[in-house]
């Protein structure tokens, strides 16, 4: 389509000409509006694009800031695709300084119309990897095994440890490199994972029946060698200062470090049980 037979471009160049406005000069989209132009800020901007983009398609300039280098334009989004694991949905883009204006990529090959448009031109400068494509579906619907180890004595030390996350707040990364959860945990969400893991591996004699998000013991299991069902507070580090539940409630404590060795229940000190298993 030719860019005067674009319904937008016309319309500026109709209400351009009706305000007496010579090619080059600046028009501002408040200019544009109170001259009853008929396309909206939302249908201007539809697609990613701006109000610019058009103005100068329509031959006329804007007041604007300068546009960000396309270099730097690929780095930011190498750093978003890199952070998210996966593209910056839209609702994201000014997050990560990701509104920009088409223009002529580095090679002069092509428009950068979109987050499409950056994701392959930034494959091609190398500073993200392409992704893998997905495996066919097995035939007749079938999912691939998995192979459940049932205990982890025979886990070997990866040499290489998966990266830690870009731009993360945490500041120790100690590994235990138990399989599926490689760094110990830092709060109780993590030992709620990791408690999760050595059960199912049959390290630790539970099955978890339910977990309680609120208030309330935190996890109701069943002890496979007892054969009753047993109430667990889950801790990060067990502390006098900061327990707050009555012992007729519980039937032991599981954390990964214990400040309280005085505590009246049996404590499962998950530190201790991936030192023993790491020998």
């Amino acid at each position: 389509m030719a860019l005067e037979s674009e319904p937008i471009v016309a319309d500026i160049k109709r209400v351009g000409t009706q305000l007496g406005l010579r090619s080059g000069a600046q028009f501002a989209f408040a200019e544009y509006r109170q001259a009853e132009g008929r396309f909206t800020k939302h249908q201007i901007q539809d697609g990613g694009l701006s109000w610019k983009y058009w103005c100068e398609r329509a031959g006329f300039t804007t007041k604007g800031t300068p546009p960000v280098p396309t270099k730097d334009l690929i780095r930011r989004y190498a750093d978003a695709y890199k952070e998210l694991g996966r593209k910056p949905k839209a609702s994201e883009r000014k997050r990560y300084g990701l509104r920009f204006r088409p223009r002529i990529d580095p090679m002069g090959t092509e428009q950068i119309e979109s987050l499409e448009d950056l994701h392959q031109l930034a494959i091609q400068c190398g500073e993200i990897a392409e992704s893998p494509k997905a495996a066919a579906p097995a035939v007749g619907g079938a999912k691939p095994a998995v192979i459940v180890s049932p205990d982890l004595a025979g886990h070997i030390r990866s040499e290489q440890p998966p990266p830690i996350p870009r731009r993360s707040k945490r500041k120790t990364w100690e590994r235990i490199d138990v399989p599926g959860f490689p760094f110990a945990p830092h709060d109780e969400n993590g030992v709620v994972a990791l408690f999760a893991i050595l059960c199912a591996c049959g390290t630790l004699p539970y099955e978890i029946l339910q977990l309680n998000s609120g208030k309330g013991i935190d996890a109701i299991c069943w002890h496979r060698q007892e054969l009753r069902e047993v109430h667990i507070e889950l801790k990060h580090v067990l502390r006098r200062s900061s327990w707050n539940h009555l012992l007729d409630e519980i039937d032991a404590v599981v954390c990964w470090r214990n400040s309280f060795p005085s505590f009246q229940r049996p404590v499962v000190v998950l530190e201790d049980v991936v030192r023993q298993i790491a020998g």
